[in-house]
């Protein structure tokens, strides 16, 4: 298992980058920013952000579409972007958005009301439900209605005191994307690309335009007519360029960065990165020292077939519980760049009142192993070990099958 360490320049070296499109012009190097991007993408001309397979992570996701709202995983805080606010009723199956006043798509369109409530029924509306998002709001969502260009008033189907944040505040990936209505109104919503440079598409309201796209790179040039700075919200961002590009194998990976190719990367075994640290000392991680990165947001863990036998018994599951020794996990898988879960959440600071109250209950992991407990409880099981050294029962030997 590999670690994610998420690592980025300190300072650029200046050298030129042309792109490859008719709109893309002479950026210098030391304003911009250069991420890795996982893979190669099969469909670059297709932005569709609501058909399965869609293409929205290699750039698009982060510099073209801005979200309503934001998780802060750090302090469990839901900040506002795009939103002002977003209240329920008391029994929470009516809840109420405003919408910031100044935001435009980057063709100047008003983003509005009309907008949020023709996305929701566009989804409402789909037979399919197979539209990214369409089966929950269809769950969910009675119906939804503008009161005035800024606000919009969603009528549950039943109760959610998640609403909000399950699909309106990003948690890091997959946020809920807002349509244009004026684009999208007379199209086709599983066959329309959404693509189309001299149009301005994909369209989102975030400070970047997409310039240039092909399998292996994405480049993202600065909308110096971006709302959020002639509104007064934020001031723009500082690259002039944001490029996406694939980088393939570990090894290439560390060869871009130690080459100033990369500013950004992901994937990475503490050991390129500290062969990369050797070379090109500008590179940092998250934290000075280790574990170096920042936390997943997904807590690595085993999840059991419950349905199974022997481990469809419930004292099975802890006598496995005890045989895993986390810190040995972190110390030989990590590297030690991360450090063993007290729960099946998060370590962040938002979370802490809720792991607490886990570990309070005494319900929180043991880090170091226990083979004996674990060897007890099977054997009271009826579970004797053979001369192979392997627990066997009426002539099968306990075993189960690990899917990565």
């Amino acid at each position: 298992m590999r670690n994610f360490l998420k690592i980025a320049v300190s300072t650029l070296l200046t050298t030129c980058f042309i792109g490859g499109s008719a709109f893309a012009q002479k950026v210098p190097r030391e304003k911009t920013v250069i991420f890795d991007h996982h893979q190669k993408v099969n469909q670059p001309y297709n932005h569709n952000p609501m058909t399965p397979g869609r293409n929205i992570d290699q750039g698009v996701h982060q510099a073209v579409y801005e979200p309503l709202f934001i998780l802060n995983y750090e302090t469990g805080d839901i900040e506002d972007w795009l939103g002002t606010s977003f209240t329920s009723n008391e029994a929470m199956d009516v809840w109420t958005l405003k919408i910031r006043k100044g935001v435009t798509w980057s063709d100047g369109e008003a983003y509005d009301a009309d907008d949020v409530v023709y996305t929701i029924n566009l989804l409402k509306n789909d037979d399919t439900a197979s539209l990214h998002r369409a089966a929950s709001m269809q769950e969910w969502v009675k119906s939804v209605e503008k009161t005035d260009q800024h606000t919009v008033v969603f009528n549950l189907t039943k109760p959610n005191a998640r609403f909000q944040l399950d699909y309106f505040a990003i948690k890091i990936w997959g946020d809920f994307i807002i349509l244009p209505e004026h684009i999208w109104k007379d199209k086709d919503p599983f066959t329309f690309t959404f693509y189309d440079l001299e149009k301005g598409w994909p369209l989102g309201t975030g400070p970047y335009k997409l310039t240039n796209a092909t399998p292996t790179e994405f480049i993202f040039d600065r909308d110096d007519n971006w709302w959020g700075n002639k509104a007064g919200f934020k001031r723009l961002p500082e690259p002039h360029r944001l490029i996406w590009s694939t980088s393939g194998t570990e090894e290439n990976r560390a060869l871009m960065a130690t080459r100033n190719e990369l500013d950004s990367a992901h994937d990475m075994t503490l050991g390129a990165f500290e062969a990369i640290m050797a070379k090109n000392p500008k590179w940092e991680a998250w934290w000075d020292d280790m574990p170096y990165s920042w936390l997943d947001p997904c807590a690595r863990q085993m999840s059991i077939n419950n349905t199974i036998e022997p481990w469809n018994d419930p004292e099975m599951r802890v006598a496995l519980n005890h045989i895993i020794d986390r810190d040995e996990i972190v110390r030989v898988a990590y590297e030690g760049t991360t450090f063993a879960s007290k729960s099946m959440f998060v370590q962040y600071a938002g979370m802490d009142r809720y792991i607490n109250a886990i570990c309070d209950a005494g319900l929180c992991n043991k880090m170091k192993g226990d083979v004996q407990s674990a060897q007890k409880i099977i054997e009271s099981k009826g579970w004797q070990k053979a001369s192979n050294g392997f627990y066997e029962k009426d002539g099968k030997t306990l075993t189960f099958e690990i899917k990565t």
